[in-house]
């Protein structure tokens, strides 16, 4: 966020930037939309057939304790990212692209 909106997205950052994302927001009625608390980037593990099962779940935790960290340290929900960007929507990634995303093509070059 705010760059990459909606579903699979981390295969789409991969392929167009080389990074997985993961964010903390206080979500709105639109799709992946609201106040930004933390947004942080990541790079890809070792094993990319591994996103989906761990990897994912492991940054969004870091995300998620920094968050409550900063609550904690703060004692208020004022704290975040500036989000004057809308970025792109993505829905479900084919099949074929989330391939090329897990094997990483730029290794080839």
């Amino acid at each position: 966020m705010p760059h990459y909106r909606g579903s699979t997205t981390n295969y789409y950052s991969l392929i167009k930037e080389n990074f997985l994302g993961a964010s903390s927001l206080f979500l709105t009625s639109n799709i992946d939309e609201g106040h930004i608390l933390i947004r942080e980037k990541f790079l890809p593990p070792q094993d990319r057939n591994d996103i989906d099962h761990n990897y994912d779940s492991k940054i969004r935790s870091i995300v998620l304790i920094k968050t409550l960290k900063k609550y904690i340290e703060l004692s208020s929900w004022d704290f975040g990212v500036e989000d004057n960007e809308k970025g792109e929507y993505y829905y479900i990634i084919h099949p074929v692209l989330k391939h090329l995303a897990i094997i990483d093509t730029k290794s080839f070059s």
